[in-house]
């Protein structure tokens, strides 16, 4: 049960800043830096 939500956290805390940072890119508009 714990190692079980342990694996669960874990895989989130991998996550959710992927996730952050897809949302932030697609609000802005762009999906990666355009060369100037």
């Amino acid at each position: 049960m714990l190692s079980s939500l342990s694996s669960a956290l874990s895989r989130l805390s991998t996550a959710v800043p992927s996730l952050l940072y897809i949302s932030r890119m697609s609000a802005s508009g762009r999906w990666w830096p355009q060369p100037q």
